[in-house]
């Protein structure tokens, strides 16, 4: 099956390297891959659908539109049916899933949302109807229940790869309220508005923990991954260990070896290397605390140590050297220790937007900019005017990042790639 590349878009298909499966779905060979196998990329399915109606409406070739129609097809029967919603799996063993485990995504759900009832506009075929309500209802699933959705007094928020606690990773949840809105306007769905409004409202109260004055930037997300050590003295074994979220979620550790994003203990005795996520608060007087329960047959001390944090421009958080964090006093049986972690000293693994995508060999701040382009949309959308003093406020922090060293680099641009 041949695929079509709408005008102009030859540089956006070569750089995503699209190709098409027999059902007319698109994916591509994974990097690194030595099989030359085309995978279906689920995110794929939206773009091709996206542009080849574009190109449509624009040139009214008729292969475009069945294109688009044909891959809207194929998406539906590639999704599954969850708790009466559609959703599109990305399955543990994929080469386009480095979580290991299934899941879905909220981005991936909102521009489907979208994406389908354009083709319902399009073609009056119910079944892109149905599609798009099945899916705007798998982004009300509750995190807990294995959706994205996460509910808090403010308002709800959206994962784009759901964890046990909320990421809050900004592009992210920016994008399902734009993809949101677009299906608002269209369908005049209330469903859809009630979501929109409940997310929007929980986005203007955490704002302004993404500003980062001091680097001019914005965060990418309001939690981060911390590598720590415990060290135990002879006899004493960590039972069990949980980590307690400012908003007092409780995630049990598992023993295992650690690895980013997750919450891990790699032994339960001697030195032991674990791996923790931070969670920004709009409160100060709320901490993430890690509660360990340890079990010693003599009096002791327990060594808690974290490494120094710093911004790297085109990795994000850097790790360091581990430094003494706090010391526990053990005592004969059971002992309930309970670690603070304070912002001052853990935030900056909820690191500022990178210089890490590259393109021609130079490296751009694709988050930042699209922070402030996201921001204006929202603004417009709902007028509300915190949405605008952020877009502005980050706007000119990049028009101060040539006068600051951390981002006077060779290969780094500091304009906009798009």
């Amino acid at each position: 099956m041949k695929l079509l590349i709408p005008t102009g878009k030859q540089e956006i298909f070569d750089f995503y390297k699209m190709q098409l499966l027999e059902d007319g779905f698109p994916g591509r060979v994974p990097v690194g891959s030595d099989t030359g196998i085309v995978e279906p990329h689920p995110l794929y399915g939206v773009y091709l659908i996206r542009m080849s109606l574009d190109e449509y409406k624009v040139g009214h070739n008729k292969e475009f539109r069945e294109q688009a129609v044909r891959a809207g097809y194929s998406a539906i029967r590639r999704m599954c049916e969850k708790k009466d919603a559609l959703v599109f799996i990305y399955p543990g063993v994929s080469s386009f899933n480095h979580l290991g485990r299934d899941y879905y995504s909220a981005l991936t759900q909102a521009k489907y949302l979208s994406a389908f009832w354009m083709l319902y506009l399009e073609t009056g075929d119910q079944l892109f109807e149905k599609a798009s309500y099945q899916v705007l209802k798998s982004l009300t699933i509750p995190i807990d229940e294995g959706g994205v959705c996460h509910y808090q007094a403010e308002g709800i928020s959206f994962e784009e790869a759901p964890f046990d606690f909320p990421t809050f990773i900004l592009n992210g949840w920016i994008s399902v309220l734009e993809n949101l809105y677009k299906f608002i306007k269209k369908s005049k769905s209330k469903e859809a508005k009630k979501i929109f409004l409940q997310s929007v409202e929980l986005l203007k109260t955490l704002l302004p923990l993404y500003d980062m004055p001091k680097f001019k930037n914005s965060r990418y997300a309001l939690a981060g991954t911390v590598p720590f050590r415990l060290t135990l003295p002879n006899g004493s074994v960590v039972e069990s260990a949980n980590l307690i979220t400012p908003s007092k979620r409780k995630i049990a550790f598992e023993f295992k070896k650690p690895h980013k994003w997750g919450v891990h203990l790699s032994d339960r005795t001697g030195i032991i290397n674990g791996n923790l996520v931070f969670s920004l608060d709009v409160d100060d007087s709320r901490y993430n605390i890690l509660e360990l329960k340890v079990i010693s047959k003599k009096e002791d001390k327990l060594f808690f140590e974290v490494p120094t944090i710093s911004y790297d421009v085109l990795r994000g958080a850097k790790f360091g050297e581990y430094r003494p964090q706090n010391t526990k006093d053990i005592s004969v049986g059971e002992n309930l220790i309970k670690l603070k972690l304070k912002n001052k000293r853990f935030e900056m693994s909820c690191y500022p937007t990178n210089f890490k995508k590259k393109i021609a060999g130079v490296n751009y701040n694709a988050y930042h900019y699209m922070h402030i382009k996201g921001l204006t949309n929202l603004y417009e959308y709902t007028k509300s005017p915190v949405f605008l003093k952020y877009a502005k406020k980050w706007q000119g922090y990049t028009h101060m990042w040539s006068e600051m060293s951390v981002y006077n680099k060779s290969d780094i641009s500091l304009n906009s790639y798009f």
